[in-house]
């Protein structure tokens, strides 16, 4: 494809299954590539928590105005964008009206002077700011249309319905980052919006964090150059998708937004791209009843289509045909007993975000050595996976003494917005390993091998490394030290 815009598409899975087996697993992995450079017409609403309980302390507003100011000067010269102030209602902060501004110096400095206006007041009903949020991106055409949305509570001025159709509204028309400050928020109600609305879903530690965080939002809206992305699977008579996530760069379950456009096919969007990888874990069924064995099959066909053209976003290619999911069942068990590399990762993602949700479960009921060892089984975990963000938060809860092992004691404080924080953060996962790449060597002071201790799978035999759960070159899972 040359240097062209481009999407590409490959798939991680053993297509070998026991002959009694009715589930298959495959990573998707969408490359978008030589995107860097395109400036489409990109659009960004800033919703911004203003009810009474930001002035709770003082602290929190004044962030919320110093980060919406840095979001403002990150804006590339000639973007659209509003400002809105969210309480039980919502309201025009910049411009006065309902509609988009162009970021030029004149229009970032009135709009800075109007967000250093900002008071606490009111209740929260985030209906009202996410349906002013439309109101605003129907005014003008944008290939690109991001929102921002900030809040340090939760959603008691209406009832869940409400947002839930005001959430059904807004789907396709753009997409949404939310973030918590405080401690008050509910991250159920984030992830609700951001499952709905394709972006992420992440707390500020502290509030003076919260200005590096508006930035790189807005740094990644800016280089956003596709509006959509369609995957479509075409299926084997008598196949279904029993679910589809997205697991990097965030865990996001999409089976509910699977749309199925015949007794064969099905569908879902992605949301915009710029220059980025992501992959998606699906999971196929079908009855191996009748079906021949000892051969491949085409379990599905999955294909890319690029929606939303228009207020210059590029052409973009996809792969011209197909690409196939394949089942071969087979009588030979250690064909059939290899966990691709791709999934195992994505697996251990799950583990790991189900160790921290069991530590924070054990911690408020007040089992803290539950808590200390389901931490420590996260902190292990993430160290596999090399997934830094976690180990971070991770590091306010615990102390680490060996994060190899997992070893970790209590913190003799610990924080409820760290208790929070690390909830959503265990949904951020690292990007699975190319089964066909060398891994770098690790330093041997860090990841030791394993004396004694080798891959069972006879056609590997590869050594293991002190701390490795599957093996690296194969997938197959490593019997216990």
């Amino acid at each position: 494809m040359g240097t062209r815009p481009a999407f590409t598409l490959d798939v991680g899975q053993n297509k070998y299954l026991q002959a009694a087996v009715d589930e298959m697993h495959a990573i998707l992995t969408v490359n978008a590539q030589h995107l860097d450079g395109f400036e489409p017409t990109v659009a960004e609403v800033i919703l911004v928590d203003s009810s009474g309980s930001m002035g709770m302390p003082s602290t929190k507003i004044a962030a919320a105005r110093r980060a919406s100011i840095a979001a403002i000067d990150t804006l590339r010269d000639g973007a659209l964008f509003a400002i809105v102030a969210g309480t039980h209602e919502a309201r025009m902060v910049y411009p006065a009206r309902p509609r988009l501004a162009v970021a030029t110096r004149e229009g970032r400095a009135a709009a800075k002077t109007a967000v250093r206006q900002l008071t606490d007041h009111g209740g929260t009903a985030m209906s009202t700011w996410l349906s002013l949020a439309r109101e605003i991106f129907t005014t003008q055409p944008a290939a690109i249309r991001h929102v921002i949305l900030l809040t340090d509570g939760q959603n008691q001025s209406e009832s869940r319905a409400q947002l839930d159709a005001e959430l059904d509204a807004c789907e396709g028309l753009f997409y949404c980052d939310a973030r918590g400050i405080g401690d008050g928020w509910a991250s159920n109600e984030l992830l609700r919006i951001v499952a709905k609305l394709r972006g992420t879903a992440d707390a500020a530690r502290e509030d003076s964090d919260l200005v590096a965080d508006f930035q790189e939002m807005t740094r990644a809206a800016m280089r956003k150059v596709v509006p959509d992305l369609r995957v479509r699977f075409q299926l084997l008579p008598g196949a279904d998708i029993r679910f589809v996530k997205q697991v990097f760069p965030v865990e996001a379950d999409l089976t509910e937004y699977l749309e199925r456009t015949g007794d064969r096919t099905a569908e879902f969007v992605t949301g915009p791209w710029g220059e980025e990888s992501r992959e998606y874990h699906v999971c196929f069924t079908i009855d191996p009843t009748g079906r021949e064995s000892g051969r491949d099959l085409r379990l599905a066909r999955v294909d890319l289509e690029v929606d939303g053209d228009g207020a210059g976003a590029p052409e973009v290619e996809v792969p011209g045909r197909g690409t196939p999911i394949l089942i071969h069942w087979t009588d030979d068990p250690v064909r059939s007993s290899r966990i691709h590399p791709k999934v195992g990762h994505y697996t251990e993602h799950v583990e790991l975000r189900e160790a921290v949700n069991a530590g924070c479960q054990a911690y408020e009921s007040g089992d803290l050595n539950e808590a200390e060892q389901a931490w420590g089984r996260a902190v292990r975990l993430a160290t596999e996976l090399n997934n830094t963000k976690n180990l971070e938060r991770l590091s306010h809860l615990v102390h680490i003494v060996d994060a190899v092992r997992g070893e970790v004691r209590l913190k003799e404080v610990i924080e409820r917005r760290d208790l929070m924080g690390v909830a959503l953060s265990s949904r951020f996962s690292t990007l699975s390993h190319d089964p066909h790449t060398p891994r770098p060597h690790p330093k041997p002071d860090e990841r030791p091998v394993a004396k004694g201790r080798r891959c069972p799978n006879p056609d590997c035999g590869r050594v293991a490394l002190a701390g490795d759960r599957r093996c690296e070159a194969c997938g197959s899972e490593l019997e216990d030290q």
